[in-house]
């Protein structure tokens, strides 16, 4: 399913009307082998064919990539070494199509990561649309930006797995609003704790450390 942008100025450089269409969708969900195959997940811009040349801009908002990861962005223009803080799209002509992807490979090691990109219409920022690449290993889902501390979280289908925390650290998870979705106590250094339902997207996880507390970022599908 692809969603439908359009853009209506007076002044260079859009036309009367610039319009895009986003798919297959604004988020977008891998799964990398740990064999090193190389895995391309892929947003499309297509122009509208009735509309003007389309001059749209992407920008990264955030990255979180496993320690040891390849993890590189191409857009229509060219391919990069990492994924620099954004690009300009070569300008997409009347039903034509752009895109921009990830690529992704794995030397082995178990992980998860997301992007978040945000693309808009050349001079309109405030008429753009944030754009969600997920990626785990087989078995995963979710991310955690915490590779390589003392303790991890690996988001599982329906539960987060805690490693590395002392029994009785306390630990909750709330919505970037503040609200809290789930909170327990550590039981030991390897805990499994179920997820509610019907709360997507990115959360941060706070855990009462010894020291103070200390926070994490996740992103549920």
């Amino acid at each position: 399913m692809g969603v439908a942008l359009a853009l209506l100025c007076a002044s260079a450089p859009c036309a009367a009307q610039t319009a895009v269409t986003l798919g297959p969708d604004t988020l977008l969900t891998s799964t990398v082998p740990l064999d090193g195959t190389v895995v391309e997940p892929t947003f499309t811009l297509t122009a509208d064919a009735e509309g003007d040349t389309a001059r749209w801009v992407w920008r990264r908002v955030d990255l979180s990539v496993p320690a040891g990861w390849t993890c590189d962005a191409c857009d229509t223009g060219e391919c990069y070494g990492g994924v620099p803080i954004g690009a300009d799209f070569p300008p997409i002509a009347p039903g034509a199509s752009g895109f921009l992807k990830l690529i992704l490979s794995s030397p082995g090691t178990e992980g998860s990561g997301f992007a978040q990109f945000y693309v808009h219409p050349e001079g309109a920022f405030d008429l753009g649309s944030d754009l969600y690449i997920v990626f785990a290993s087989p078995g995963m889902v979710g991310t955690s930006d915490r590779s390589g501390s003392a303790w991890s979280c690996a988001v599982l289908p329906d539960a987060l797995r805690l490693r590395g925390l002392p029994a009785g650290t306390p630990f909750a998870l709330r919505d970037l609003a503040g609200r809290t979705v789930a909170a327990g106590v550590s039981t030991g250094p390897d805990v499994v704790f179920p997820l509610p339902g019907g709360a997507p997207g990115i959360h941060v996880l706070t855990c009462q450390m010894p020291a103070g507390p200390n926070s994490l970022k996740l992103y549920l599908p």
